[in-house]
């Protein structure tokens, strides 16, 4: 039977330690979480997938530390909400949900390391996101220049115009073809957007996220 007066390291010292093979999938978008995987040995990746099918990493659970995604659905009783695999031979402790639930109440150190990762794995989101928004609108402006090309090279457009056409700000649009501008692929004057070479832009709009 379970010791529940046990600390978070007393426990740890003496648990079953389970070994998974890289590849091996812990959680699928929507399961039903039951346990804590704590990392001793390895790596774990957390990642959605996007509409196309691509894997989107959200973070890694590296040694001493512990899925933050799954701490959060055992205590909201929310399925999982995204997916967790191995990313190397690795091996983890399975805390049982209600011991990870109560030493927030009981155990300072367990505590502590749930707020330092909380903050630590989701700044690391916003980060991802804010990168993912950004490329979007790169993706956005490109596609937006070719299709408003005049003479076969020029696009009459102020940076305003173009802001509002694709739904971000004029700052974020004037930075991003001073960009362009430094690759050499836009030449830009008062007014007016001189594409140099069309066939390189288009091909930088391919490699960026839809």
């Amino acid at each position: 039977m379970r010791d529940d007066n046990r600390s978070f390291r007393s426990y740890i010292k003496d648990a079953f330690i389970k070994e998974v093979e890289k590849g091996e999938m812990l959680f699928y978008e929507g399961s039903h979480v039951e346990y804590v995987p704590f990392v001793i040995d390895g790596e774990l990746k957390i990642y959605i997938l996007s509409d196309t099918g691509r894997e989107i990493l959200l973070y890694n659970v590296l040694p001493d530390r512990f899925c933050i995604f799954a701490m959060l659905s055992v205590m909201s009783e929310n399925d999982y909400p995204a997916y967790t695999v191995a990313g190397k031979d690795s091996k983890i402790v399975s805390i049982p949900s209600d011991l990870a639930i109560r030493w927030l109440d009981s155990d300072v150190e367990w505590r502590r390391m749930f707020h330092s990762q909380i903050s630590e794995d989701f700044s690391q989101i916003f980060r991802l996101i804010n990168d993912l928004i950004s490329k979007r609108v790169k993706r956005r402006l490109i596609l937006y220049l070719i299709n408003s090309v005049v003479d076969n090279s020029t696009v009459k457009k102020t940076h305003d115009e173009i802001a509002r056409d694709i739904g971000t700000s004029r700052v974020v649009v004037s930075r991003l073809l001073k960009a362009f501008e430094k690759k050499g692929f836009i030449t830009l004057k008062r007014g007016t957007i001189f594409i140099n070479n069309l066939e390189k832009i288009e091909k930088e709009a391919q490699c960026l996220p839809e």
